[in-house]
């Protein structure tokens, strides 16, 4: 009975990581979004800005 429970316990453990590893994957792609779009806009000064306006 000890084992299911341990068992039980570890899974929902594996369950929260998973779900906490997605949603910092989906944040990181809505701040590569945004960055490219404030690149495009000019509001965010990058080294490719630089080098292609010299």
């Amino acid at each position: 009975m000890a084992g299911v429970i341990v068992h039980m316990i570890l899974g929902l453990v594996l369950m929260i990581f998973i779900f906490s590893t997605q949603d910092s994957e989906e944040r990181k792609k809505k701040l590569k979004i945004k960055a490219l779009e404030d690149i495009k806009s000019g509001k965010r000064i990058t080294t490719f800005n630089i080098n292609s306006a010299r």
